[in-house]
């Protein structure tokens, strides 16, 4: 038996003090992955009892795997896909354990003795935005000047440390959803790179420590790869475990706060390429920069105020309002378009969403649900039902079944798309907040209210807990990761839902009040702040 019945043998990518690395090519799945080989003699035996041990440990890390066949142990890694998070999943303990598992494939490499002339042996890519996939030698950071090595910058022949440089950068991305340093443009993105000073204050200490030592432009005060791995940083203490990735003191103060709407504003989203829009009871939307959430285009095309917002995958901003209309924008970088009116409600229309199948679904105070299909490069009517009251809320809870809220009749109905037929999702009467639905995984529904929220078993048809709050009406609700919520409403305080083993629990953020009155909207900006949106006229980055 030999490990290359089951892969072809390719080209040697790295030659260590213990073995060498080729990338191969699995002959079953055909998915390339790196194999090094050790052999198993008098001089790696303290290493090879080191892949031991990390592979006892790692229970269900599937970073990577251990073949032990005749006189060489084999340690297979995926090459192609690596490691590939969406970091907001990501629990503060959990980012510590995934950079653990990383180091473990690093020192498998053995990464302090390889030759790292030849090329980078880290390397991580964020354009498919908000995933970030961490890859092992490959060149695709030397393309980026904001992840490049200042010894690269400068042509230097030394580059034993430039991945240290770049897996400081990679920790730092991973935490902040942003490089350490920027500029306006090359030269001053250089200069701020040669300062040797961080975009962000960190208030983790250990972590602090880390970035500063990992991200020092003379790569002789450059930590040694020896200190980066026994870093106290690395230590995961079981109270971290309470922790989000999202630090709590990011939203005890704010970055900016923003007034440029004159009356209430109502609902937040973000477009595709990041940028935060509003909309107000004044009529408008408008869509901030990213830099300075300075405006970059104001939209008055409404002639009353506006009910929610949505980006489509397409990257089409949909607006609603009191007006009874819906319309689709093409936006650009300081410009916009306005593609198309919907217009066939007869009251005010509440909400929009986008379904799974590309189709449009909207609820308004006519008692009436229209369903939109795309029709070469328009929308148009495909189907609609009859409500017993004003729909406030809709939501696809499965594949072909969406949930809405009523307002007089304190109702959740469900309505199937194949069956056309509607029932209520739960017997319980419940006051259900305008645009606040969401689905927490696959059975179940979270419904902010008066008072409390209440969590919905959609399969079992029942409430099956209300976290009891006891601070007026709750309207806005963000989703921070699969396990945490950030929510607002009168009583003009953030509050924090948790799961904790199975049930949902409730943490104030906030002693003083976030904003003058009450919060209408909170929205995750996917960069480590969120937005509240206010009806003092305000908006405010936490």
């Amino acid at each position: 038996m030999s490990i290359w019945d089951e892969f072809d043998k390719g080209e040697e990518i790295s030659n260590g003090l213990h073995g060498k690395i080729y990338k191969c090519q699995n002959k079953e799945t055909k998915k390339y992955e790196a194999i090094k080989e050790i052999v198993k003699d008098e001089k790696n035996k303290k290493y090879l009892n080191m892949i031991e041990e990390m592979n006892d440990k790692k229970k269900e890390d599937n970073s990577f795997k251990k073949k032990d066949i005749k006189d060489y142990i084999y340690v297979i890694f995926n090459l192609e896909e690596s490691f590939q998070i969406k970091y907001n999943d990501l629990l503060y303990h959990q980012v510590k354990e995934f950079l653990i598992q990383i180091n473990n494939i690093l020192k498998i490499i053995d990464i302090k003795n390889s030759e790292p002339n030849k090329k980078n042996i880290i390397s991580f890519n964020i354009k498919n935005y908000p995933l970030i996939k961490l890859s092992y030698f490959s060149s695709n950071n030397d393309s980026c000047l904001e992840a490049m090595a200042p010894e690269i910058i400068d042509k230097e022949k030394d580059l034993t440390k430039r991945d240290l440089w770049s897996i400081g950068i990679f920790i730092y991305y991973l935490y902040f959803k942003q490089y350490p340093f920027n500029g306006k443009n090359e030269s001053e993105l250089i200069n701020d790179i040669y300062s040797d000073k961080l975009l962000n204050k960190i208030d983790n200490e250990e972590l602090d420590d880390l970035m500063n030592k990992l991200l020092k432009k003379n790569i002789n005060e450059r930590i040694s790869w020896d200190e980066y791995f026994n870093h106290p940083f690395f230590k995961i203490e079981e109270k971290e475990k309470e922790k989000d990735l999202i630090h709590l003191p990011l939203f005890k103060t704010y970055t900016y706060i923003l007034k440029n709407h004159n009356k209430w504003v109502y609902c937040l989203t973000l477009l595709n390429d990041g940028r935060l829009v509003s909309g107000s009871d004044d009529n408008s939307i408008i869509i901030y920069n990213k830099k300075n959430y300075e405006p970059d285009i104001i939209i008055n095309e409404h002639n009353s105020w506006i009910n929610c917002l949505i980006t489509l995958k397409n990257g089409i901003l949909v607006s609603c309002s009191n007006d009874k209309t819906i319309k689709l924008f093409d936006i650009k970088e300081k410009e916009y378009k306005e593609i198309q009116t919907l217009d066939l409600h007869t009251q005010p229309v509440n909400t929009i969403r986008e379904l799974s199948n590309n189709y449009l679904v909207s609820g308004s105070d006519d008692k009436t649900i229209i369903f939109y299909i795309k029709d070469n490069e328009e929308y148009k009517k495909y189907d609609s039902i009859d409500t017993s009251d004003w729909v406030r809320n809709i939501i696809q809870i499965k594949e072909n079944e969406i949930a809405y809220s009523t307002y007089n009749e304190k109702k959740i109905y469900s309505y199937d798309l194949v069956k056309k037929t509607q029932n209520k999702l739960i017997k319980d009467d419940i006051i259900c907040s305008h645009n606040s639905l969401f689905m927490i995984r696959k059975d179940l529904l979270l419904v902010p209210g008066l008072d409390k929220i209440n969590i919905i078993n959609i399969n079992e048809h029942k409430i099956i807990q209300n976290i009891e709050i006891n601070e007026g009406m709750i309207y806005g609700v963000c989703m921070l990761n699969s396990n945490s919520f950030i929510t607002g409403g009168e009583n003009r305080k953030l509050r924090l839902l948790k799961l904790d083993i199975n049930e949902f629990k409730s943490i104030s953020l906030n002693e003083e009040n976030v904003h003058e009155k009450t919060i209408f909207a909170v929205l995750n900006l996917n960069n480590g702040h969120i937005a509240t949106a206010s009806e003092d006229k305000t908006i405010k980055i936490w």
